[in-house]
Formats: C-alpha cells, sequence, structure tokens
C-alpha cells in the first residue's frame, strides 16, 4: 500500500526528530572516559568540516553571501569543537564537572549566534539580490561579530558562574524563537531558497531549537543535557549539509536518492569506527595489546600497497595525461616511504611502547597540500598536457618526506631526553586531530570537484581521493586513543585493509584505459594506412588516368576508356571513405545506442540494395529468408552487414545464385541470442584463407579489402561473434555459410 504524499512528508518529520535518541544513547557511553568524550567532540568537528567544504565550494562559484556566512560559521564551530578535544587531551584535569557547565554555556552562546545570523541571512536572502560585493561585506561584518560576542562569552565564563548566570538561557530562548522562525521562513517561502533544499533547511533550524530547549530544561542533569543537546546540534548541522549539498549533487546528475545518501555515508566513515571502539572500551575496558611483528607486517604491507597505487596511477597518466595526476603519485610513494621509514625505526627499537604521531602528521599534511594542488590542477582543468614530469614530483616528495621524518625522529628523541614532562606529552596527538580534521575537508571538497568534472561517472581520480580520505579515519583514532589500544589497532586495520583493495580498483581502471588506448591505436593506424597507401594509390590512378585522357595524341576511344578508369578510381575511393567512417564511427558507439531492430525486414532490404548496387537482374538470385518476425539488440549499422554479406554471396557466385537464410535461437550462458546462417552455392573459400577473412585489406581481396573487416567490426560492436565454415562439410568448392549470433532484444523470449 503506498502511503500519501502528506502521511510520507508526516513520516519523514517524525525520523529526523526521533534520530538524536539513538546518538544520546550511545553519546552517553562517551563519558566512561575522556578519549571517548574528546571522539565525541571531533566527530561533531568533522561533521562541521563537510558542511565547511561544501559551502566553500558552493561559495567560490555562486559568490553568495549565505553561503560564505555558513563556511564561516561552519570552521568556526569545527574550530570550538576540535579546540574543547585538545584542551581535554591536553589536560585530563578539565574532564570535569565544572568543565561540563561551561561547555554547556557555549552551546547556549553558540546556537544564539547561528539562530540570529540564520535569521538575518535568512531574511537577506528573500529580500536582496547577492553580488559578490555584497559577500566580501557581509561576511566581513558576520565575522567581526561573531567574534565580538565569543570574546564577550569568554569574558562572561571567567567572571560568573555560568549556571548562576541567566545570561545563558537567555540566550538559549533568544536562540530558540530565532530557529523557530527560521523554520518558518524556509518553510513559507521555498522559492528563494531554490539553490537549496527547503524541507531539510527548515528541519535543521527545528533541531537546532529542540538542542537549544535540551540545554534549558535538564539543569540537574548536565551528563543528559549536554548529550541529548549535542545529538540534536549533529543531525542539525548533517541536514543544513545536505540541504546545501542534495541540490548540488543532483545538478551534477546524480538521482535524488543518491545524491541524499551521499552526506551521511562520509560521516559514517569516521563514525562507525569510533562507535565501534566505543563499544568495545565500554564493555571491555582499555587494554594495551604490543605486537611488534603484527606492526612491522602491516606497515610493510601498506608500504607496499602504496608503491603498486603510485605506479597504477603513473600507467594510467601516460595514457590520458593531465597535471592533477602528479600530487597523487607524489603522495602515495610519499606515503609508501613513510611507512618503509616506520618499519625500520620500530625494527631497530627495542622497546616500542612509546610509539610516536609525527609519521602520520607528516602523511598528513602532504596528503592535505597536494591534494589542494591536484583540485586546483582539476578546477583549471588542466586535461591537456603535464607541465612538470610525474618522476620529477615523485622525487621530490620523497626527499622531502625523507628530509621531514628525519627532522621529526631527531626532534622528538630531543625533547624525549631534555625533558621529563614532554616525553609522553599528548601535543604531537592534538596536532595530528587538527591536520586531520583539515584534511578531512579538503577531500570532501576534492570529491565534490572531481565528481562534477566526471559528470558523476567514477574516475581514477575519484577512486584515488576516496582511498585518501581513508586515512583519516585511523588518522583520528589514533590522535584520541593512545598507542597500543584498542582504538589505535583498529586504525592500523582500517588504513591496511582499505589500501589493500586499493590496487584492484585502480588496476581495473588501469585496464579498461589500456584496451580503450590500444582500441584508439588501432583506429589511428587504420587511418593511417589508408590515407598514406590506398587513397594516394586511387589518386595516382585518378591522375594517370586523367592525364592520358587529356591528351591529344591518345585515340578518342581510348580517352573515354582512361575517363572511365578515373571515375571508377573516384568511386572507389568514395566508397573506401564511406566504409572508414562507418568503422570510425563504431569506436564512439555506446551500449545506451542500441536499440531492437527488426531482424527480418533489415536482411530483406539489405538484398535489394546489394542487388541494386551490382550489375544483376533481381530474378537471377534465389533469395531464400524466413518470413517470421525476429528482433535483436543492434543499430542502422547493421544494414551495412548484410549488405557486405549478400553482395559477397552473389559476386563469388558465377553460376548458380542462391543465398539461403535461416534463424534460430540459442543461449549463450544466461543471455539469449538469434543465430543467422547465410549460405551461398558460389565457389567457396579455402580453408586457409578463411583464417583471414576478417582482417583488414586482406591479399586477393576484391574491392576495398575493407568489407569482412567492416562486418566483423560492426558485429562485435553488437557485442555479438561471426564465423565461416563451407556449407557442405569438407568440401568448399560447394558453397560458403557465415553463422552470425546476434543478441535477442531483451523484451523477448528467449
Amino acid at each position: 500500500m503506498t502511503l500519501p504524499k502528506h502521511a510520507k512528508k508526516l513520516l519523514r518529520i517524525v525520523v529526523i526528530l526521533l534520530s538524536p535518541l539513538p546518538i544520546t544513547y550511545l553519546g552517553l557511553f562517551a563519558w566512561s572516559s575522556s578519549a571517548n568524550y574528546v571522539g565525541l567532540m571531533s566527530f561533531l568537528a568533522f561533521i562541521c568540516s563537510i558542511g565547511a567544504a561544501m559551502t566553500a565550494l558552493r561559495f567560490r562559484k555562486e559568490k553568495s553571501v549565505f553561503f560564505g556566512f555558513l563556511t564561516v560559521y561552519f570552521i568556526l564551530y569545527s574550530l570550538r569543537s576540535v579546540g574543547t578535544a585538545a584542551r581535554i587531551l591536553l589536560n585530563q584535569s578539565l574532564y570535569s564537572h565544572l568543565s561540563l557547565e561551561i561547555n554547556i554555556f557555549y552551546v547556549k552562546l553558540d546556537l544564539f549566534v547561528l539562530a540570529l545570523t540564520l535569521l538575518v541571512f535568512n531574511s537577506a536572502t528573500i529580500r536582496l539580490q547577492d553580488s559578490e560585493e555584497n559577500a566580501s561585506k557581509a561576511l566581513g561584518g558576520i565575522a567581526t561579530g561573531i567574534v565580538l560576542i565569543r570574546i564577550f562569552g569568554v569574558f562572561l565564563v571567567h567572571n560568573t558562574s555560568p549556571l548562576e548566570s541567566p545570561v545563558g538561557n537567555m540566550l538559549a530562548v533568544v536562540a530558540i524563537i530565532g530557529f523557530t522562525l527560521n523554520a518558518f521562513i524556509s518553510s513559507r517561502n521555498r522559492e528563494s531558497f531554490q539553490e537549496l533544499n527547503a524541507f531539510h533547511l527548515m528541519m535543521s533550524n527545528v533541531l537546532m531549537a529542540f538542542s537549544a530547549i535540551a540545554a534549558l530544561v535538564f539543569p540537574n542533569s548536565l551528563y543528559l543535557s549536554r548529550t541529548l543537546s549535542l545529538a540534536f546540534v549533529a543531525v542539525g548541522f548533517s541536514l543544513l549539509y545536505l540541504s546545501i549539498s542534495t541540490p548540488y549533487f543532483e545538478r551534477i546528475g546524480f538521482p535524488f536518492r543518491k545524491a541524499l545518501a551521499i552526506a551521511p555515508s562520509l560521516s559514517l566513515l569516521i563514525f562507525i569506527p569510533f562507535v565501534l571502539v566505543v563499544w568495545i572500551e565500554t564493555h571491555i575496558g582499555t587494554v594495551l595489546v604490543i605486537d611488534k611483528t603484527a606492526f612491522l607486517i602491516t606497515h610493510i604491507a601498506t608500504a607496499s600497497v602504496s608503491a603498486i597505487m603510485a605506479f597504477l596511477i603513473r600507467g594510467y597518466s601516460g595514457y590520458r595525461p593531465s597535471d592533477s595526476y602528479n600530487p597523487l603519485i607524489a603522495f602515495f610513494g610519499s606515503w609508501s616511504t613513510i611507512n618503509i621509514l616506520q618499519v625500520i625505526t620500530i625494527a631497530v627499537r627495542e622497546d616500542p611502547s612509546d610509539l610516536t604521531v609525527y609519521p602520520h602528521i607528516i602523511g598528513g599534511l602532504l596528503a592535505g597540500i597536494l591534494l589542494m594542488i591536484s583540485t586546483e590542477y582539476n578546477q583549471r582543468n588542466s586535461d591537456s598536457s603535464q607541465s612538470r614530469d610525474a618522476n620529477t614530483w615523485l622525487i621530490v616528495c620523497v626527499l622531502i618526506t625523507i628530509l621531514l621524518f628525519l627532522v621529526a625522529h631527531l626532534a622528538v628523541n630531543y625533547v624525549a631526553f631534555s625533558s621529563a614532562a614532554l616525553r609522553n606529552s599528548v601535543l604531537g596527538r592534538v596536532f595530528l586531530l587538527i591536520v586531520t580534521l583539515t584534511d578531512f575537508g579538503i577531500f570532501i571538497y576534492a570529491i565534490a570537484v572531481l565528481t562534477e568534472k566526471s559528470k558523476a561517472e567514477l574516475s581514477l581520480e575519484l577512486i584515488a581521493v576516496g582511498f585518501m580520505l581513508l586515512m583519516t579515519v585511523p588518522h583520528f583514532l589514533k590522535s584520541i586513543f593512545p598507542a597500543w589500544t584498542f582504538g589505535w589497532w583498529i586504525g592500523e586495520a582500517f588504513m591496511s585493509t582499505g589500501l589493500t583493495v586499493g590496487p584492484a580498483v585502480i588496476g581495473f581502471q588501469y585496464l579498461n584505459t589500456v584496451k580503450e588506448a590500444k582500441r584508439s591505436e588501432q583506429k589511428a593506424t587504420l587511418l593511417s594506412d589508408i590515407l598514406l597507401h590506398d587513397i594516394n594509390n586511387y589518386h595516382h590512378i585518378l591522375l594517370g588516368s586523367l592525364e592520358l585522357a587529356t591528351s591529344p595524341r591518345e585515340p578518342e576511344k581510348l580517352r573515354r576508356d582512361f575517363l572511365e578508369n578515373a571515375k571508377s578510381a573516384l568511386r572507389d575511393a568514395i566508397e573506401r571513405i564511406e566504409k572508414m567512417k562507418k568503422v570510425v564511427s563504431l569506436t564512439e558507439s555506446s551500449p545506451e545506442e542500441m536499440m531492437p531492430i527488426n531482424l527480418t525486414n533489415i536482411m530483406k532490404r539489405s538484398f535489394d540494395l546489394a542487388i541494386a548496387s551490382l550489375d544483376v537482374d533481381y530474378d537471377e538470385v534465389d533469395f531464400i529468408c524466413p518470413e517470421e518476425t525476429y528482433y535483436v539488440l543492434a543499430n542502422d549499422l547493421l544494414l551495412d552487414v548484410f549488405i557486405n554479406l549478400f553482395k559477397n554471396a552473389i559476386e563469388n557466385s558465377p553460376e548458380e545464385k542462391r543465398i539461403e537464410v535461416s534463424v534460430a535461437p540459442m543461449k549463450i550462458g544466461t543471455d539469449c541470442y538469434l543465430k543467422i546462417s547465410i549460405s551461398d552455392y558460389g565457389t567457396g573459400i579455402p580453408k586457409g584463407k578463411r583464417e583471414k577473412l576478417f582482417t583488414r585489406f586482406m591479399e586477393s581481396a576484391k574491392g576495398t579489402g575493407l568489407g569482412l573487416y567492416l562486418v566483423k567490426t560492426i558485429i562485435d560492436s553488437f557485442d555479438g561473434h561471426i564465423s565461416v565454415r563451407s556449407r557442405v562439410n569438407g568440401d568448399y568448392t560447394q558453397g560458403t555459410t557465415f553463422v552470425l549470433q546476434l543478441q535477442k532484444h531483451p523484451g523477448s523470449a528467449c
């Protein structure tokens, strides 16, 4: 039973309103340890990072004040969330009840700022037309206003008790009113938000209002209040991102459901491994598993796989040159180098327990920088040639990687020996968390750019960036959980497993490109043969015949013969060019251009055209063809197939001109085909010649020598098959039979 439209919409609203509850349930487990709470705040920062990447892309393209403001706000909220996580990583004592009180006050303050600024910009979107000048001025004013409000909030927190001050509650009430008005505006003025999904925009405001309510109504249960408020904020920001990203991906070419699924899938990439770790630590506790051998095997495998990825992308770029591939090749080469250096470092160390994260920081920095360069090349459409050799990129980046690794290694050892306080510092993990958050936003931005460039098709660059995106998961987990814990090991497993799939996927793309390149090379060779050999020969014949035909010294009859020779050479040249146009057009055809073709009508029409092109009477040829209607999956070029076959049959039958056609259904695997047999009673073809019959320019071929080569090329493009045998087994002089296998139209029964 299909639900009415209003019932479906109501169901969607209910599902959205209830979606923060499971997140709240999971979030309550995060309070079991400071690491879990750091992960929860970091997850919120990653959601905002996704939003910042998409709004930045749309602001760059459309110069809209609204998108510019959202970019600023997403970045600021992401920084605030990751800042909270970093403070707790650096100072575990901040993970306390007082810290929770301050955090709730900041939630109210942030919601107040977001509600008012959204209200201003929603109103401006309805009344004003955006321009680049308006965008820069408005963004400057909004950014200044946000900074001033934040400074006021910090001052208030440090001079009064957040819970005793009524300011926080006042901010929450104003935020609730603001979000309610925003939801009303977006629902009543859908035509003003054509570049947004108005429903998701409305529901994001509703959830933000519930977040402010949650911060107000549970003053005696701070853990529940903070977690519930955080869950509503997370879903609210996700819907705000969806309201921006869904129309963008729809415009590229994705169906609505696929466009809608992209955002949650990217968020789940981070969320699922984190939830798994939280569940393990909640039920089992934090356990150290120090296994040096497993570490070495994992990183040797990662180094090998990364090197293979670089090699495959390098090979691919040889067939499709583009400047944008060079940074990707350099990254995977550098990441392979980092893992090799890690293996060497750990292999010679007696005590591996004090692992540092600086190799991952170096990898994250290189990934972000090189991906920004690659994305910039893509936005400039730099596809024609490579201004820098890929080997140069690779060598330079590998040398920089080794230098950075050595400097970082020496610096860490110096700090460890000179300061006992910094020996076990988590400063490196804090820096890795910030780098990973930045990388995540860059990756999302790059994926959106590449998806638009490839018109929603899967490209090699998109695949490579997707596997680079997998790096953020282990880096995220390693920045939160100490070395050798479950969270750390899940990060190791995630990276090695993800990269293992990479060469298979990129290798498949690479092989397809090689096949396409070979087809293009064959086409180029074919055209070269014709232009340099055959057409040139026709021109010599034409020129020589015309010179003799216009010579006054030649008899009149002979001059007429020379003129006829010139006409014949010109006709042959035209026929050759027409056939080559058809061969070349086959390389551009695609499965979408195939259609149901009436096989019986095509064969009868082809026979009529073959008779008309030859110097024979219609009654001289006995043509036997089935009257039953059959349909095959092909296109109009099927006509040329039968014209060539029927002409060959007639021309090679000097005495009994008889053509017999039979059609029978057959199955190849699970697919249904038609087997078409075309037999003549001509002179036949010896077995030795049959083997080379479908090659171009076969020796002793009549006419242009392209006929049967063209036939096979067309049949291959239909995913069919053609073969030749003697009509009478063992005696080729009794005639020839061509056997075609063509796929039946899917709508017809086998």
